[in-house]
């Protein structure tokens, strides 16, 4: 008999065997097996040698009809071509489960056929759902046949929950009406499966891709999605997934309804807030915090600066509360710049502190240029909004440029953010008739320009300077 450890020396020799006939070195079990190897390593490569080698388990298990160990090995033959080939050709691999679907009906007393047939289902409908809709459709019937059907066998009713999930998520956006009843399907599964947490992950996934999709045009939909998923997590607080999709969740719910109901997406925020105090092991809650709070402020810190405010706190206490999460202190470093956009004018002293913050992270992570990045481009926008009220400060914020800039000569934003910031000081010495000033901006651009003949911003600005010599003289 030949082991599983013989096919790879097995692939070496396999188009000679093939070519001259398997069955005159092998007895048919082997055989089969042998096929079934050659088919799931090299069906990608060479899909007319794989449909040969199925033609022949197929041939041995009609020849012995008796064995239901050569059928399994067809219907797992013929899975591994629909895996491997569906995408690529779609009509071979409906064939292909064809033959699975009427193994599974010829022999009703053989469970393995079945889930395969499930499984192979589950896959085609990914594979084909997006491009043949119609046809995953009626592929999600068949499934749901077989696990209503056989409703003492747990992996037909998996499929289908994984099936009806795949639907969701892939024909949501243009069939919302049948997205809700694939929803309601799964819904109905994990609620009659208890004991079956696969069935409420799945749930809580797919509720979590309808809000996605459809949150914007049926918020009412959404809400109530929603309602499940915190139900879910609720009920069944040692399954983490749950609370995850929950956190997801109103994440989404946040991101396409903050405009419209600022209210709730204050709750939806309050709901993660919780979440991730109560659970602080579970890094997956804090991240949908954060960017959830930093959410809040891009599209609400204008009509709400207190609580633009709060929200900003929430993402630095995180940040500063687990230093080894790099994407925290990302996103206090985002906020703080859409804080500084949004309210220098009005709050400069506001302004200059969140400044400070995102000076301190850079300072204090070395190793992480988009720190430094999101510093330059802080102190440029500061010196855009508050370079006619305070030119002392202007000065300093154009000095941490220049230093980052020559201390990490290798990052080019830099040289360019420094080069907007001279550009722009430039201009209000001149029109202040700060001749000194204008000089020391001027010898910083060419210098910048001479330092990085690559960068086209850099060049174009010293390209402008012929100008400023008239300018001088009229002003």
């Amino acid at each position: 008999m030949i082991d599983d450890g013989s096919y790879d020396a097995l692939d070496k020799v396999a188009s000679d065997i093939i070519k001259d006939g398997l069955a005159k070195y092998l007895i048919d079990a082997d055989l089969s097996r042998l096929a079934l190897n050659l088919i799931g390593r090299l069906a990608a490569s060479d899909p007319d040698a794989a449909a040969r080698w199925y033609g022949d388990i197929q041939t041995l298990a009609a020849k012995h009809p008796k064995e239901p160990a050569l059928r399994e090995q067809q219907a797992k033959a013929a899975f591994s071509l629909i895996y491997h080939l569906a995408a690529a050709d779609p009509i071979a691999a409906a064939r292909r489960y064809s033959d699975i679907q009427t193994l599974a009906d010829n022999h009703p007393k053989e469970p393995a056929l079945r889930e395969l047939q499930a499984v192979a289902t589950t896959t085609l409908i990914g594979r084909l759902a997006a491009s043949d809709p119609v046809a995953a459709a009626r592929l999600y019937g068949d499934i749901q046949t077989l696990a209503a059907n056989h409703p003492n066998e747990e992996v037909p009713r998996q499929q289908q929950a994984k099936a009806a999930f795949n639907l969701v998520g892939r024909l949501a956006a243009s069939d919302p009406d049948a997205a809700a009843r694939w929803y309601g399907d799964i819904q109905t599964l994990a609620a009659n499966h208890p004991k079956e947490e696969e069935a409420r992950e799945l749930q809580a996934m797919a509720a979590t891709n309808l809000i996605g999709h459809l949150a914007a045009p049926d918020p009412d939909a959404a809400a109530s999605w929603y309602g499940d998923i915190q139900t879910l997590a609720a009920n069944h607080p040692k399954e983490k997934t749950l609370r995850e999709s929950q956190a997801k969740a109103a994440f989404n719910l946040i991101g396409r309804l903050a405009t419209s109901d600022p209210d709730a997406a204050a709750r939806w925020y309050g709901d993660i807030k919780t979440l991730a105090a109560k659970y602080p092991k579970e890094a997956a809650l804090r991240d949908p915090q954060s960017r959830a709070a930093a959410n809040l402020i891009g599209r609400l810190a204008s009509s709400d600066p207190d609580a633009a405010a709060r929200w900003y706190g929430d993402i630095k206490t995180l940040a500063a509360k687990h230093p080894k999460e790099v994407a925290l202190r990302e996103r206090q470093a985002e906020a703080a710049f859409n804080l500084i956009a949004d309210f220098a004018a009005a709050d400069p002293d506001a302004a200059v502190r969140w400044y400070g913050d995102i000076k301190t992270l850079a300072a204090k992570y070395p190793k992480e240029e988009a720190r430094r990045e999101q510093q330059a481009k802080a102190a440029l926008n500061l010196i855009g909004r508050l370079e006619a009220s305070d030119p002392d400060a202007d000065a300093r914020w154009y000095g941490d440029i220049k230093t980052l800039a020559a201390k990490y000569p290798k990052e080019e934003t830099l040289s360019e953010l420094q080069t907007m910031a001279a550009t722009n000081l430039l201009v209000a010495y001149a029109e202040s008739a700060d001749k000194a000033g204008v000089k020391q901006m001027e010898a910083d651009i060419r210098r910048i320009a001479e330092e990085n003949p690559g960068i086209p911003i850099c060049q174009e600005a010293a390209g402008q300077l012929a100008v400023i010599p008239e300018w001088e003289e009229e002003t």
